[in-house]
């Protein structure tokens, strides 16, 4: 019962400290949006990782994870190269790369917090509590 809260909490928070130490201006963010994407993209994904886990889903979450953060770094890519090569005027190109950015922190959140909940499923803590009779 607990077990997918704290790993969604746990998935959405490793994503936010990562980004508010730099990561994602590192790894092609803007320097402008970089907090603001992970401050969008990573509760969405910590919601996604909570509904999946409480369906007992932590493997479809982290493929789904994987494939999220997979798609958003095409997306942040692509339109990171064409923005550029545009002298900024694409406005297509920068909603591109600026939701490409919130695509990466949904997948990010979501399979953090499904490894989690797979590494702490796996130390034998139930997902439920025991029943009281």
């Amino acid at each position: 019962m607990y077990r997918p809260i704290v790993s969604a909490l746990f998935g959405a928070l490793a994503v936010i400290l990562t980004v508010w130490l730099g990561l994602g201006e590192l790894l092609g963010a803007h320097p402008f949006w970089d907090v603001q994407v992970a401050l969008v993209g990573a509760p969405i994904g910590a919601l996604i990782a909570m509904l999946l886990g409480w369906l007992e889903r932590s493997g479809a979450a982290l493929l789904a994870g994987a494939a999220i953060l997979i798609v958003g770094l095409v997306m942040a890519m692509r339109g990171k190269m064409a923005f550029a090569s545009s002298y900024a005027e694409d406005l297509f190109s920068g909603a591109l790369w600026y939701y490409g950015w919130i695509t990466i922190f949904i997948g990010a959140a979501l399979a953090i917090a499904a490894l989690f909940s797979r590494a702490s499923g796996l130390a034998g803590r139930p997902s439920a509590p025991p029943p009281l009779g």
